[in-house]
């Protein structure tokens, strides 16, 4: 009866035993195609080959896939045949084609997505008194038709608005740049609307810097991407050269004064542009305590640990830097967890094979390296 029980209870070990290898070898199995799938590359579908390859937030791209063409316009990876083609040339990706504002009824869409945000955050401010818009869509070629612009890129301007009195009330109509993402598309959703709000409420005999219109319509842009937490948008905003430096200037009045002053005086005031005194003294946010941050130089720290630059996408027009699974342009920043604290870290220039870094309000510049 004993001998009977040891081997019963011998078969079951043997069982159980059998079942976890079967398991341990089903995870291995599991693991060897996902460790397979991540060495391929994200365009050929083929083994990464030895050398220099690239991180895209997608997957790995192959060093000759990543030299070849056509790319596309938006993120600057390499096109597979799927890739969305406009009508003025532009190649999309089949990434990011899905995300972009390439029709009419997606750019209404965001439009009235936009109105309905600003009213929220803004009340009343620039609600427009004849609220029909007759919106459309622009391409490169209808740039190009417009001002002889030799490429696509010379576009500067995302969108147009303009207001006709029909004499039984106004009509206004925006254009808008295709092939925009989302939240760019808003944030020039935003800046037309001010446009609009500007056609009905300032009188015709009023006389402002045209670049101060422009910076005004671009504060109320500014707005709402800081409001949204895109901290690209946001600083492409403070960056470009469209208004010819204005925007610092009402960045700062609309802080100190709030944007309704700002309208008020458009509406109102006397001068072309905004009087010095707006901006004069203005109170500055105390910059956070800077955190010290360890750079390992460990071959395998925690993930995290340290700034890691994966990878340098798009043209010399536009470059987009992968660090730490976050994608950086030019003057745009993040908050990253460094060593378990939050950490924020602003990308002051983009090389083809470094990225020079600030951690934190007056840190000293890091540079980063491509492996």
């Amino acid at each position: 009866m004993t001998m009977h029980g040891t081997s019963t209870h011998c078969f079951a070990m043997a069982l159980a035993l059998a079942g976890w290898w079967c398991c341990q070898a089903a995870v291995m199995a599991e693991t060897n195609a996902l460790l397979r799938a991540e060495t391929l590359c994200l365009i050929c579908a083929k083994p990464l080959p030895p050398g220099t390859n690239y991180h895209h937030p997608r997957g790995f791209i192959c060093g000759p896939c990543y030299l070849a063409g056509p790319r596309c316009n938006y993120c600057g990876i390499p096109a597979k045949d799927n890739a969305v083609r406009t009508t003025d040339g532009r190649i999309f990706c089949q990434w990011d084609a899905p995300e972009l504002v390439l029709t009419t009824e997606r750019a209404q869409q965001v439009l009235d997505e936009t109105r309905n945000e600003l009213d929220q955050r803004l009340g009343s401010l620039i609600n427009l008194r004849y609220t029909n818009i007759h919106l459309s869509l622009f391409d490169v070629d209808y740039r190009r038709r417009n001002d002889g612009s030799p490429k696509p890129d010379e576009m500067h301007q995302l969108g147009f608005s303009h207001t006709r009195d029909t004499g039984d009330g106004l009509v206004h109509n925006m254009l808008l740049f295709s092939g925009q993402s989302r939240n760019a598309t808003a944030g020039t959703c935003a800046h037309e609307l001010t446009h609009l709000w500007m056609h009905e409420n300032v009188p015709d005999t009023r006389q402002i810097e045209p670049d101060t219109i422009e910076a005004i319509c671009e504060v109320v842009a500014y707005r709402l991407m800081v409001q949204r937490g895109d901290t690209n948008q946001a600083a492409h905003i403070r960056t470009n050269r469209y208004t010819n430096g204005r925007i610092i200037t009402l960045i700062e009045a609309e802080t100190r004064h709030g944007l309704r002053p700002i309208l008020d005086w458009a509406r109102t005031g006397d001068e072309a542009t905004l009087p010095e005194s707006w901006t004069d003294g203005t109170p500055r946010a105390t910059p956070p305590t800077p955190v010290p941050v360890v750079i390992y130089g460990t071959p395998d720290p925690p993930t995290f640990n340290r700034l890691t630059l994966q990878g340098i996408l798009g043209t010399s027009q536009r470059r987009i830097a992968m660090i730490n699974n976050h994608s950086f342009e030019k003057d745009s920043e993040w908050v990253l967890q460094i060593d378990g604290r939050d950490v924020r870290v602003r990308c002051l220039n983009i090389e083809p094979k470094t990225v020079t870094l600030q951690i934190n309000e007056g840190g000293k510049p890091v540079t980063l390296e491509l492996p």
